[in-house]
């Protein structure tokens, strides 16, 4: 049986390091010696999931969540960022071995600044339906 969470988290990568400009794709906030934070980074963030298939067919709806971090004095660079995402992903396909995935939806982004009032961290979440190939 395949782990349909790491098939998606995997499809996704693939997806968005495939694209010339954008920050490292990461799984975790990546640290300097000084154990601060290393900007500007993609993180691929949580993944709920909901079963919704049978006991004979496994089917899950996965609802993944992807952070562009970065200190800036705009938004408008995070806000560039997070386009390039949903351009790579909303109904784009996506491919990850012993998977089937539905092509991702976004579902919505939102853009705050933190309160160091320098970080900025643009949140995107995505709708994948996956199941076993």
């Amino acid at each position: 049986m395949t782990d349909l969470a790491g098939a998606c988290q995997l499809a996704i990568y693939a997806a968005l390091t495939a694209i010339d400009g954008l920050p490292p794709v990461v799984s975790e906030v990546p640290m300097n010696e000084q154990d601060q934070a290393v900007f500007p980074f993609i993180l691929l963030g949580d993944d709920n999931v909901t079963q919704i298939g049978s006991k004979t067919h496994r089917v899950e709806r996965h609802e993944v969540s992807i952070h562009v971090c970065m200190q800036s004095t705009s938004k408008l660079i995070v806000r560039g960022y997070q386009e390039q995402v949903r351009a790579a992903l909303h109904d784009q396909p996506i491919a990850a071995d012993g998977a089937s995935l539905s092509n991702p939806v976004a579902l919505n982004q939102n853009t705050p600044l933190l309160d160091d009032g320098a970080t900025y961290v643009g949140s995107s979440i995505f709708a994948i339906i996956a199941q076993d190939a």
